[in-house]
């Protein structure tokens, strides 16, 4: 595969000529992944990007973006395999496989369902310094601090993020 400059296409052909022959790819995911940001395909991470409302952002690292990487816009599939393989999707809702989340316009966060990684309800309040502890927002641990936390989840705060990471490691 290579970029031809708009898009990604499959070489033929028994050998390859000239300086470009290095920025060949393995994939076509691949390529779409390394040239996201050189067409207007890219989406979401940094950018801040969105797709038209006929495809789904596709991000390589299943992240949603979170880690400021690309994704690149695909067109949503019409039709879906039943094929049960639960999936967490990028909009926190959980799919029956990754090809109806596809279908609604997300792509996959994790392969198991969101149950049970809810996100934690716990807010700091004010413009102090006191620190509450670390919550989980679903996606990450974050700290909490501020005058006063307020939430049902105040409580059951982590004392470190070590101990709220290995307690939502498969989320």
């Amino acid at each position: 595969m290579a970029f031809d400059g708009e898009r990604c296409v499959t070489l033929s052909g028994c050998a390859c000529e000239g300086a470009s022959c290095s920025l060949l790819y393995e994939s076509p995911e691949a390529c779409d992944v390394a040239t996201a940001s050189c067409d207007s395909r890219a989406c979401g991470g940094a950018t801040g990007l969105t797709c038209a409302a006929s495809d789904y952002c596709d991000f390589e690292d299943e992240t949603c973006g979170a880690s400021g990487a690309a994704g690149v816009c695909r067109t949503r599939p019409e039709t879906c395999p039943f094929v049960l393989d639960r999936i967490c999707a990028c909009d926190e809702r959980t799919y029956d496989n990754e090809c109806f989340a596809q279908r609604e316009g997300t792509d996959v966060f994790a392969r198991r369902p969101c149950e049970g990684c809810a996100a934690m309800d716990a807010e700091g309040a004010g413009d102090c310094i006191q620190f509450f502890g670390w919550k989980w927002t679903g996606r990450a641990c974050v700290g909490v601090g501020g005058c006063e936390c307020s939430g049902r989840d105040c409580r059951s705060l982590f004392a470190s993020q070590e101990a709220c990471e290995e307690t939502f490691l498969d989320c």
